[in-house]
C-alpha cells in the first residue's frame, strides 16, 4: 500500500476516533478525553499500517476494532497504574471505604456513613460484595473470579447493584422528606 493510499484511509476514518472514544469516556474517571482520543488515533495508525485489503474486510470495520482495542488497552494500563476508571462515589460499608466517598470529615460524615450502610444492607450479599470490590479498584475479571461468574455477568451485576443502591437511596430520601 502506498503512503498516499494509507493517508487516504486514515483521513476517511479520522472523524470516527472521537466518537468511539466518547463511548469509553466517563466524567470523574481521572482519564482526560484527549488521552482516549490519542489512544484511538494510535489504534487508527496501527490499523492503517497492518490493513491487508486482500483479506476481504472493509478498512472501516478493521479500523474500528483496532481503535476500540487500543482504547481498552490504554484504560487497562491506567487502571494498573492506580488511576481508577471507576466513578463510584457512594460505595462504602465501613470506615475503610470513606476515602472513596470524598465525604468531609465532620459530623455529617457519620450521618452519610449510617445512611449508606442502611442502603447497602438492603442489597443482596452478592451485590454488596461486587460493589465493595469495585470501589476497592478490582477489575471486572477479578470480581468475576471472586463471584465465580464470567466477566460480562460481573459487569452486569455491578451495574445492577449500583442502580439498586441508587434506587434505595432515592426511596430513603423520599421517606425522609415525608417525615
Amino acid at each position: 500500500m502506498s503512503p498516499a493510499e494509507r493517508n487516504a484511509l486514515i483521513a476517511e476514518q479520522l472523524s470516527r476516533v472521537p466518537k468511539i472514544a466518547a463511548r469509553f469516556y466517563r466524567v470523574g474517571s481521572g482519564i482526560p478525553f484527549d488521552e482516549l482520543v490519542g489512544s484511538g488515533m494510535a489504534g487508527l495508525l496501527t490499523a492503517a499500517d497492518r490493513f491487508d485489503p486482500g483479506r476481504g474486510a472493509r478498512f472501516a470495520t478493521y479500523a474500528e476494532h483496532r481503535i476500540i482495542g487500543q482504547i481498552r488497552h490504554h484504560l487497562r494500563d491506567e487502571q494498573r497504574r492506580g488511576r481508577r476508571t471507576l466513578s463510584l462515589n457512594a460505595v462504602a460499608e465501613a470506615d475503610e471505604f470513606l476515602p472513596a466517598l470524598a465525604i468531609p470529615a465532620n459530623d455529617e460524615a457519620a450521618i452519610h456513613r449510617a445512611a449508606l450502610a442502611q442502603v447497602l444492607a438492603r442489597l443482596a450479599p452478592r451485590y454488596r460484595r461486587a460493589l465493595r470490590m469495585q470501589a476497592q479498584g478490582y477489575t471486572m475479571a477479578d470480581i468475576a473470579e471472586a463471584l465465580g461468574i464470567c466477566t460480562g455477568t460481573a459487569y452486569q451485576i455491578c451495574r445492577m447493584a449500583l442502580a439498586r443502591a441508587r434506587q434505595c437511596a432515592r426511596e430513603d430520601e423520599a421517606l425522609a422528606a415525608l417525615a
